[in-house]
């Protein structure tokens, strides 16, 4: 978070053009938080920036959704493009459905943690619904927002009540102790 800070870093520019050239460009995630008026103000570092993919039962997902996730994304080959290409929000979606009707609710939390912002972000970027654009305009009235608050009323439906006061430990509980996906 060196945004509030700004006015006290150095700028890393000579630094991190040394790392991109090493290491290739950062995303442009990094960018937005550790650029300052077209400044690094800070390396990108790996805390905050993982993807955390959840994890998921394989046997209740072949049941209940009726998809092989081990074919999906076998061990050792490729993935399976048809069915990786077919794996969108609105499968994962259904996929929750179906899977709270056979009584294994998705463990997705929707609090304040790490987690959740990390995975509620994505399915935003993926809608393309921004709250906040690159100049610092506030931009959540948008078709984009409407249509992601759409389908994450839908799929709050079909979550487990307490998912809103889930620590980052919570879903992992949840997953082990066999009450979910």
């Amino acid at each position: 978070m060196p945004h509030p800070k700004a006015e006290h870093l150095v700028p890393v520019d000579d630094l991190m053009k040394t790392l991109v050239a090493e290491n290739g460009a950062a995303s442009q995630g990094h960018e937005y938080l550790g650029k300052v008026d077209g400044h690094w103000i800070a390396v990108p570092a790996t805390v905050g920036s993982l993807t955390l993919p959840p994890c998921s039962r394989i046997d209740l997902f072949k049941e209940h959704v009726g998809l092989d996730l081990t074919k999906m994304y076998p061990a050792a080959a490729p993935p399976d493009k048809a069915l990786a290409d077919n794996w969108t929000w609105d499968f994962f979606l259904t996929a929750a459905e179906k899977c709270f009707k056979a009584g294994y609710p998705f463990g997705m939390p929707l609090g304040q943690t790490g987690d959740s912002v990390n995975w509620v972000g994505a399915v935003f970027a993926a809608y393309g619904a921004v709250l906040v654009d690159q100049e610092g305009n506030i931009t959540v009235k948008s078709d984009a927002t409407r249509q992601v608050l759409e389908w994450f009323k839908r799929l709050v439906q079909v979550l487990p009540p307490d998912v809103f006061a889930w620590d980052d430990a919570s879903n992992n509980k949840w997953l082990i102790s066999g009450k979910g996906r």
